[in-house]
């Protein structure tokens, strides 16, 4: 079975990242999903290893192209 507390992080980064239109900074994540920065920067850390979320030079993060025209 899975670790919810695990795997809870992901599922709220994953969900504020798909409401914005715009990068998202982590501390816009930790506002928004009530996580601490380090659960935040767990969820992200995940997500960007199964390349599912890029971050830029200057530390904002967005879902992928590619999964922004897969999703389409």
């Amino acid at each position: 079975m899975y670790d919810l507390k695990k795997i809870d992080p992901i599922f709220q980064v994953l969900k504020i990242l798909k409401q914005e239109v715009s990068l998202v900074s982590i501390r816009t994540l930790v506002e928004k999903t009530g996580l601490s920065e380090h659960k935040v920067r767990e969820g992200l850390e995940y997500l960007k290893d199964i390349d599912y979320v890029v971050e830029d030079k200057k530390g904002f993060f967005s879902i992928s192209r590619y999964e922004i025209i897969k999703d389409s």
